[in-house]
């Protein structure tokens, strides 16, 4: 269980209630780590860069990524 609570796409600001309909397209879902970060708008943005930067723009092999 969280300590903090899961934040909705409606307690995000308006200008940043995007973020959840992006990640939706992306994964499918609003998993709780995302839910968990949006208490911080710009903190999630830069996690999901740098998972993206992570995940396809690196050279790593990918059983050592994982």
């Amino acid at each position: 269980m969280a300590r903090l609570p899961y934040v909705t796409a409606e307690q995000l600001p308006e200008s940043e209630r995007g973020l959840f309909d992006d990640i939706r397209e992306r994964f499918g879902r609003v998993n709780n780590i995302f839910r968990v970060l949006a208490h911080r708008p710009p903190l999630l943005r830069h996690y999901l860069q740098f998972g993206v930067g992570l995940r396809h723009m690196t050279q790593l092999d990918p059983v050592l990524r994982e």
